[in-house]
């Protein structure tokens, strides 16, 4: 009967991993996204800076319009912005050198 309950557990574990979209990665590390960034595609203005400051998986955004964001890492190549577009995802790419935001706008990392 505990066996049969431990299966029950870890099957119900991994049903609810999967329903929520989480990737089963483990984080930390996080990457290092701090620093500043150029809109590049999608927005307004082309070129426009932005910044992002990091602590651990905890990030401060502030975009190309000057508008500030809190955020977090979703997972390892996932950020979610909580008070953007009611909670913006972005996606790292390029060797976390790119961020690809579902909004369609593009930051690449300044160097």
């Amino acid at each position: 009967m505990v066996v049969f309950a431990r299966a029950m557990i870890c099957i119900g574990v991994l049903a609810f991993g999967e329903s929520t979209g989480h990737a089963a990665e483990s984080c930390p590390p996080y990457p290092k996204v701090g620093g500043d960034w150029i809109c590049t595609d999608k927005c307004s203005p082309i070129g426009g800076i932005a910044k992002i400051t990091q602590n651990g998986g905890k990030l401060a955004l502030i975009n190309e319009h000057n508008e500030g964001g809190d955020g977090f890492f979703e997972n390892c190549t996932t950020i979610r912005v909580s008070n953007w577009q009611s909670g913006l995802r972005g996606n790292l790419s390029e060797n976390n050198k790119v961020i690809g935001w579902a909004n369609g706008t593009v930051w690449r990392r300044q160097e």
